[in-house]
Order: structure tokens, then sequence, then C-alpha cells
């Protein structure tokens, strides 16, 4: 990762035994912003595309929003040591393993 974080669909339930922790935290989505993020990405994903799956994730987006986490790399934490976003707050799933 460069600096950016990144959604991830863990259909399979076994994201968080695939990941480093040294250089991430892993968190479920929290707010309405990134939900609509989400749904914004996977729109235009499909648009451009044509992607069968983005429709079927969109059509049941509800379901699947609960299988989504957001990846945050430590770097974007130490960045922000002011306290202007909460994006490493207590809500991560998992920051070492």
């Amino acid at each position: 990762m460069t600096g950016g974080y990144a959604y991830i669909l863990d259909l399979d339930r076994t994201l968080e035994e695939k990941l480093n922790y040294s250089y991430v935290i892993l968190r479920k989505l929290k707010d309405s912003d990134e939900y609509e993020e989400l749904r914004d990405l996977i729109s235009r994903h499909t648009e451009f595309t044509g992607s069968p799956w983005g429709e079927e994730i969109l059509k049941n987006f509800d379901t699947y929003t609960e299988m989504f986490y957001k990846i945050i790399p430590l770097e974007q934490c130490k960045r922000d040591e002011m306290g202007e976003s909460d994006e490493c707050e207590s809500e991560e799933i998992r920051t070492e393993k």
C-alpha cells in the first residue's frame, strides 16, 4: 500500500489471518460516509466495467456491507498525530498478530 486505504470484501472470512499487522490495521466500516464512499466506488467500477459482480453487490448492498473491512496502513495513522482523523481509533479489529 502507498499510504491510502482499501476496502476489502471478505467472503470466506479469512482476511484476518492473511494480513501483515506490522503494516496495517483492520476494522469494519463505521459510519455512513464510509458506506456511501464504498457504494460510490463500486457503482463507478460497475459503470465503467459492466461488472456483473459489482451489480450483484449493489443489488444486495446491505448484505455485502457486513463482509467489507477497511484496511489502513499504520503509516497513515502516524501522519495524523494531531487527531485530525479517527482512522486509527480503537474500532480496529486487529493491529498485531
